[in-house]
């Protein structure tokens, strides 16, 4: 009776470690109050759950009626630094799971492409929260976004006018992205300019060569310290939140900024700035001509 007794209460304690997801072979199990990232007619994106364990973290999809093709994987640190040494990500397409292999410890947000128009950051996956961020690139309008924007928008450094290095521009980094400004922050070993410094290079109005457009970026206030007017074809006026700027091959300033208008609560458009700030282009839509090639109109603008 005794032994019998014994066996049930081991079986127990082995179900409910099983159940639970903290036994040691299978790692912790995080569960989400709300795993809803997108979902319209039939077409939905989950994220049911994550599991984590001493060399893998990965994290479970329910995805329907929604195109995944080339998917690929990366990770962050919590520096928005990409970890690239001693790990390996991939996506089982028949499971709609991604699998994050080797050191995971310095692991805080996955970027999952799933396909050419469509991205998805999430982080903050051992919280019963995620946080997600779903951009959707369209031919109008340059894309948009789902989700929790301010939590994904690149935050002012404190004291940043204080950070000497790089403050003379003299930077010898990788495609001249070093020394880009004071308040600048590195990731991944690139610097990345802050929503103020942006600001500073676009402030004022830029007038199209044949004087049909003009887009105006000024001080805003409250929640938007930044509002950008446009006039013209493509008129809109906005508060904006400036979400990224990268360098072309050229050395060119190529900065997407993320306006409060939109279907789903941000449009973000796309400008590419001169390296020497004299042209502004401003890329009002694209299309797709015959051979499946994306074309960009654009609008040159000048002070």
């Amino acid at each position: 009776m005794e032994r019998k007794l014994l066996i049930i209460m081991i079986s127990s304690v082995f179900a409910l470690a099983s159940l639970t997801g903290c036994g040691k072979e299978d790692g912790t199990k995080y569960e989400y109050a709300d795993n809803v990232i997108y979902e319209e007619d039939e077409s939905s994106i989950k994220l049911l759950n994550s599991t984590e364990s001493e060399e893998e973290f990965k994290l479970n999809f329910a995805i329907e009626n929604f195109e995944t093709e080339d998917v690929t994987v990366k990770v962050y640190d919590a520096e928005e630094n990409e970890i690239t040494e001693n790990i390996e990500c991939t996506f089982d397409a028949e499971k709609n799971s991604v699998s994050i292999k080797g050191d995971v410890s310095a692991v805080t947000m996955a970027e999952v492409e799933l396909n050419d128009s469509t991205n998805l950051k999430v982080k903050d996956l051992k919280n019963e929260e995620f946080k997600f961020l779903l951009t959707s690139k369209a031919e109008k309008n340059g894309c948009t976004y789902l989700g929790d924007l301010d939590d994904f928008q690149l935050k002012e450094e404190e004291n940043a006018s204080s950070d000497g290095e790089g403050s003379d521009g003299s930077g010898d980094g990788e495609g001249g992205e070093e020394g880009e400004g004071s308040g600048s922050k590195k990731s991944g070993g690139k610097v990345r300019l802050t929503k103020s410094e942006i600001f500073d290079l676009l402030k004022g109005t830029w007038k199209a060569v044949d004087g049909g457009f003009t887009i105006t970026f000024a001080e805003g206030s409250g929640d938007k310290p930044y509002k950008v007017t446009a006039t013209g074809e493509d008129a809109f006026e906005s508060g904006v939140s400036y979400f990224d700027e990268t360098k072309t091959e050229e050395g060119d300033h190529k900065i997407r900024f993320v306006t409060s208008t939109g279907e789903y609560g941000g449009n973000c458009r796309d400008i590419i700035l001169s390296a020497d700030g004299d042209t502004l282009s401003y890329i009002s839509g694209t299309t797709v001509n015959e051979d499946g090639e994306t074309e960009y109109t654009i609008v040159k603008c000048h002070k």
